[in-house]
Order: structure tokens, then sequence, then C-alpha cells
């Protein structure tokens, strides 16, 4: 699969919205902000490359395939909607607001210490999506709920310590 496109980046980018199309592979650290016009952040895929990766599409939602390979990741949108196999950090993962998993592939988030979502985490279509969330040496924290909109095929929970402070359907 893919589009055969690939590109590196190494710059920020301030935009209305933001939608590529292509495999982008990060050589410095770099954030992608839409916030001031609340435009959307639509990528392909991501390969951070070991540089932190920052999105911040405000109100509007972030539409991503995998992001592997980040230093740290923050996400800050309405919804992040996720399609992709694998999003990961060597240090934590961020993401302020709900998180939607797109497609009935089994989806992971991995960080190597604190891993955060603060929302409500759903499932496009009940059932048919598996989530696996990992901190291999820090805390899972979810203030919000899991499933309650539409329940998840599975999930499955891996950290030194775990807090859902959300029901979980």
């Amino acid at each position: 699969g893919g589009t055969g496109k690939s590109f590196s980046l190494g710059a920020n980018i301030t935009a209305g919205s933001v939608s590529i199309e292509a495999l982008i592979t990060l050589s410095s650290p770099v954030t992608i902000d839409t916030s001031a016009s609340s435009g959307i952040i639509n990528l392909y895929a991501v390969d951070a490359n070991g540089n932190n990766m920052t999105l911040n599409a405000g109100t509007a939602d972030l539409i991503s395939g995998s992001i592997s390979d980040a230093l740290s990741l923050a996400i800050t949108s309405t919804t992040a909607k996720f399609s992709g196999a694998d999003y990961s950090a060597s240090k934590s993962v961020n993401i302020v607001g709900n998180l939607s998993l797109v497609g009935s592939a089994p989806i992971s988030i991995r960080s190597g210490t604190n891993l955060i979502i603060v929302g409500d985490i759903d499932d496009t279509t009940s059932k048919d999506s598996a989530l696996t969330l990992s901190s291999s040496n820090g805390t899972i924290q979810i203030s919000g709920s899991i499933g309650a909109g539409n329940s998840l095929a599975s999930l499955d929970v891996s950290a030194n310590s775990i807090l859902v402070t959300g029901d979980i359907g």
C-alpha cells in the first residue's frame, strides 16, 4: 500500500490547514500548527526519526496514519482520528482531545515514559478496532471514557501504573 511518495521535513509549518499525502521523515523536531484558524491536519504517515513531533489543530480534527519513532509526540485537536498501525515515542505521548479509531486494523500507541490521553476513546464502527496502549517505563492516564460511543473490539493496556477517570464501555 501507500502513495509511493515521501519527503524529508525539518521545519515547522503554521498554516490554515495541512494535508500531506506522502510519507514524511523528520530531519529535526517539527511542529505543525493550524490552531489559529482551527484548520484540519491530515497526514498520511510520519517517521519521526527520533525527533519530537507536535501537532496542534486546535478545535479542528487531526487525521493520521502511523506516526512512529518520535522522541516525544504531542497532539492537540478536537478529535484525533488514527487509522495507522503504530503511534510511538521513546519518551512521552500526549493527546489532548478525543481519540477515534478508524478502520478495522489493530492500532498501537506506545511510549517509553508517560502516555496521557485527555479525552474520550471510541471506535468509528462498534467493535471493529483493537487498541493496545503501552508504556514501557511510566504511567498511562486516560481522562475520559473508553468505548462509551462505540465499543472497541478489544483493549490491552500495559504500564507501571494505569489511571482511567472515565467509564469503560
